[in-house]
């Protein structure tokens, strides 16, 4: 048992700490956030929708963001039945926007997000920019997007934290250094406030494996490198069915001291220097090669390094 490797993946869009705050109550926010166990605090200037009009059953319009020239076209097919549009045969589309309109006209500008409510009125969902490019990136064909997404999607990384004993609703509600953020952040936009550009990310346990060496013996047993049989245990062991599972928490543990040893976010004052070496980490556990890989929608900054934007991201100093 020497040799580990992780993944970990977002489990939900970035959202901004007005939309925490809008929609944290959501019970279908709360059971995506359930299989997250490491968070990061963020900032980005405000990306927006454009230039949007809603017309024989598709969205359609731009993604903006203040202070970037990059724009992005997207087109929405609005299909009752499939996720955010409820089940009935009608979909009743609401927009929210950054300013005050009070009579909006086609093409609408300034879009902060995107409600849907079903024919009796009741809320199905809510599609935000990053939302909707979340979505694109996981499923593929959720809406149809030309134009260079990575140039949107950058985040620079204040703090990397984790919630394990807790729902991370709660621990993020009650934490003092997300409210230190909010107060000290000044927006990178002028006309923005701050919780509008802090942003959350959530990141969850994907997979996890201790990669081992065995042999299948002329009779169908398992061996070792050496030939020796393995009993059922150690068999079990060797083809990973459960034995991981006890290992959670320190597999979180690591990972979220590993990320900020790399990373370095000026709000995390404790750095773990001395890492692999840590309390309560995978090298308490025996093993002596650790390799986490963590995969996000988006390019993560801070002063000290870089996690790009890419199926299997590139980490440099």
């Amino acid at each position: 048992m020497s040799s580990i490797e992780t993944r970990f993946l977002m489990t939900y869009p970035a959202m901004s700490a007005y939309e925490f705050d809008h929609f944290r109550e959501e019970a279908a926010v709360q059971e995506r956030w359930r299989s997250a166990s490491l968070y990061m605090i963020c900032q980005r200037p405000v990306i927006f929708f454009d230039d949007v009009v809603a017309e024989s059953g598709v969205i359609s319009g731009r993604i903006r963001q203040r202070g970037n020239a990059t724009a992005l076209r997207f087109e929405l097919d609005i299909l009752p039945g499939q996720p955010y549009f409820g089940s009935t045969s009608e979909t009743i589309i609401e927009f929210n926007f950054y300013d005050h309109q009070p009579t909006p006209t086609p093409p609408l500008k300034n879009v902060a997000a995107i409600k849907f409510f079903d024919s009796e009125n009741k809320f199905t969902g809510y599609l935000s920019p990053e939302r909707l490019l979340f979505e694109h990136l996981r499923i593929g064909k959720f809406a149809r997007i030309k134009g260079d997404i990575s140039a949107l999607l950058r985040y620079e990384v204040h703090y990397i934290g984790q919630a394990q004993d807790q729902p991370i609703e709660r621990r993020l509600r009650r934490h003092e250094t997300f409210q230190r953020i909010l107060a000290r952040e000044f927006p990178r936009i002028a006309q923005d406030i701050p919780t509008m550009e802090i942003s959350l990310l959530f990141f969850g346990l994907d997979y996890a494996s201790t990669p081992v060496t065995f042999q299948i013996l002329d009779g169908g047993e398992l061996s070792d490198s050496q030939g020796r049989p393995l009993s059922d245990k150690e068999a079990e062991e060797a083809l990973l069915s459960t034995r991981l599972e006890r290992f959670r928490n320190e597999i979180v543990n690591d990972a979220e001291a590993y990320l900020i040893n790399f990373m370095l976010p000026r709000y995390n004052h404790v750095r773990y220097a001395n890492y692999p070496l840590i309390s309560n980490g995978l090298r308490s556990c025996g093993f002596d090669r650790i390799e986490h890989q963590v995969i996000p929608f988006g390019t993560l900054e801070t002063e000290e390094a870089t996690m790009k934007f890419s199926v299997s991201p590139v980490f440099s100093h």
